[in-house]
């Protein structure tokens, strides 16, 4: 527990005492009664607070009391709280982790959201919060710690990427160099549409069962297969832990993202002005597989 004067209490509190000093000196007894009332004002108010902290501890209940949860940096985390308040007072409460919003408890039962997006990637625990009142004149705040655990695991956000990278290597939705289907009609074999025999197409298209159940030439459309290429520069150089996890998560995903449409890629890391590593254009997989040793 902890109690103390705000400014405005420490400024009632010395005025009282220069003016009981200035009753003494002078001998002027109402001006000594002055100064003496604003004392027992002050110390009336500062037990008063001192007694509303103690019942605070029986008086506040969170439901529930303990949270837990792992996700990624970068990513808020929400949990609906029913929060009791037994008492009269209007605590506000603070969290070391995090926020609940409204801070401010009303008595009776209510509904509070505990909300925490933290940038960087770490373990983050506490059982206790804090719980501050101040009295009606905001003369005298007091401060109480209360029981609520909360314990979050939070991974880096290149982390999430390399699961999907690593997805992407075991075989799920890998396409080869050159196999990546275009928005381009011509020789392939995705299938696009069917139209009317024009002069000019090639008899091979003639989807002959439409052309004899509609009594016309139809011939198939197809999409054509083609890849692309790029060369992705990844600068490692960067001042701080957040700044780089961002980075890192970014460039793995422009890797993994190129991959997927079955684009060549060629890599470069810098560190700074230096270059640290070139691969010219390489086919997907392994363009993912290296970057994926660059970040982890």
């Amino acid at each position: 527990m902890e109690l103390g004067l705000s400014q405005n209490g420490q400024r009632l509190a010395l005025s009282s005492v220069l003016v009981c000093l200035w009753g003494v000196i002078f001998l002027d007894y109402l001006i000594t009664s002055i100064g003496v009332i604003g004392l027992v004002f002050i110390g009336y108010r500062y037990y008063s607070i001192r007694g509303r902290l103690k019942l605070l501890l029986s008086e506040i209940s969170f439901n529930p009391n303990t949270v837990e949860a792992s996700f990624t940096a970068g990513e808020e985390y929400t949990e609906s709280l029913i929060v009791e308040n037994t008492g009269l007072s209007n605590p506000h409460i603070q969290l070391p982790y995090g926020e609940i919003s409204p801070p401010t408890l009303r008595p009776g039962k209510q509904t509070r959201v505990y909300r925490f997006k933290p940038e960087l990637a770490a373990n983050y625990h506490y059982n206790e919060i804090k719980a501050n009142i101040t009295d009606s004149y905001g003369f005298v705040r007091g401060e109480i710690k209360l029981d609520f655990n909360a314990g979050f695991r939070v991974y880096p956000r290149v982390f999430s990427v390399a699961l999907d990278a690593l997805r992407y290597l075991e075989g799920q939705g890998i396409i080869g160099a050159g196999e990546q289907v275009t928005e381009t009609k011509g020789r392939g074999y995705e299938y696009a549409d069917s139209r009317e025999y024009v002069a000019g197409d090639d008899l091979r298209q003639v989807d002959w069962k439409a052309t004899a159940r509609l009594g016309k030439m139809i011939v198939k459309e197809y999409y054509t297969e083609g890849s692309g290429a790029v060369n992705i520069i990844y600068d490692a150089c960067v001042s701080d832990p957040v700044s780089a996890d961002v980075l890192a998560a970014e460039y793995l995903r422009a890797v993994l993202s190129f991959a997927e449409r079955g684009w060549v890629i060629g890599l470069t890391v810098l560190d700074g002005r230096k270059v640290v590593s070139h691969f010219p254009e390489q086919y997907p997989g392994f363009a993912v597989s290296v970057a994926l040793r660059h970040v982890l």
